[in-house]
């Protein structure tokens, strides 16, 4: 007996149905791929440009999976990391140790998650790179993933390696300058001694007034050049770690007015009076004349540099303390 037209009517149009259905998921799905290939493709240009890779490995299956952008920097085809130990293999030889305590610590939660180190990639280059993970796991605390993320960072660490390839060039050039001053600093001193004291022996000789102007304006840029020396080596001793003081007899009242002869010069130019008084100083002490001698006569110059009338005073005394003698 042949079915009744009206069932098989609804039977067609039950299979039209379910097959229009299937084309509609079948659509949805080919979209749902375009979208995840575009997303892809998006990820992989963002990690381009930020010079990044990444990867994910199930602790539970053990397989990986590494995106486009890490085999690039690893310069190798897609498919060539299968699992954990193929990642392991591009870790510089001399930072596997440190690498593989870093990632077993992470899985634990017990380490910090950023760890820099080298990898070397196929042509055997090598690439610093800044490797941060992160742990995943379950609601009852089991491990499950780790994703990782790898940043190349040679470039930064090139440019700092060339930074302080630069800084330390310049400090030795600057430590060779100032250890030749240092010891070229008596050899300077010398003549320019001899300069200043000549020129006062021949100011207080027989001259016309010309000439005496002539022998004063010599003697006074001595002295200023004599103290801008004296304060240029002593900071290149300083620099050099070559500054000593002296322990050596001396008078304190002839390094004062030796001083105070420095600049007699300045005090005349600014049309002011330079006045001084000692008291109870001792004949002769142990020290260092020529830093003594260097202190004071900073004083004395910015008190001249500072003072348009009136005048300038010094005074000095000696003061007894428990342990020790100083002068004030």
């Amino acid at each position: 007996m042949n079915p009744k037209p009206t069932v098989i009517t609804n039977e067609i149009d039950n299979l039209k149905q379910i097959n229009l259905e299937l084309e509609l998921e079948n659509h949805s799905l080919k979209q749902k791929v375009k979208e995840y290939s575009y997303q892809s493709y998006k990820l992989h240009e963002v990690q381009q440009l930020a010079a990044v890779g990444s990867w994910q490995l199930s602790l539970i299956s053990g397989k990986i999976q590494v995106s486009k952008s890490l085999n690039d920097m690893l310069l190798i085809d897609e498919g060539s990391i299968q699992s954990w130990s193929d990642i392991k293999k591009f870790i510089h030889p001399e930072d596997q140790f440190g690498f593989n305590r870093w990632v077993t610590k992470i899985i634990k939660g017990k380490k910090k998650k950023t760890y820099s180190h080298r990898i070397v990639a196929k042509d055997e280059s090598i690439k610093y790179v800044e490797h941060s993970c992160k742990t995943f796991y379950s609601s009852t605390g089991i491990s499950l993933s780790v994703i990782g993320i790898i940043k190349d960072i040679s470039d930064i660490k090139n440019y700092q390696s060339s930074l302080e390839q630069a800084k330390e060039k310049a400090e030795n050039a600057s430590k060779t300058k100032s250890i030749f001053l240092a010891n070229m600093s008596h050899e300077i001193r010398t003549p320019m001694n001899a300069v200043v004291g000549l020129s006062h022996l021949l100011e207080s000789t027989e001259l016309q007034d010309e000439q005496r102007s002539w022998v004063r304006t010599m003697r006074q840029s001595a002295d200023a050049l004599s103290v801008m020396l004296t304060d240029i080596l002593d900071l290149s001793r300083i620099e050099a770690g070559a500054v000593e003081l002296e322990q050596v007899p001396w008078c304190p009242r002839e390094v004062l007015l030796s001083a105070l002869s420095l600049v007699e010069g300045q005090v005349r130019e600014k049309g002011i009076q330079l006045e001084h008084s000692f008291e109870d100083l001792p004949g002769l002490v142990e020290g260092d004349p020529t830093r003594v001698r260097q202190v004071v006569l900073n004083l004395l110059s910015n008190a001249i540099k500072f003072t348009s009338q009136g005048s300038v005073q010094v005074r000095a005394g000696w003061q007894e303390a428990v342990s020790y003698t100083h002068l004030r």
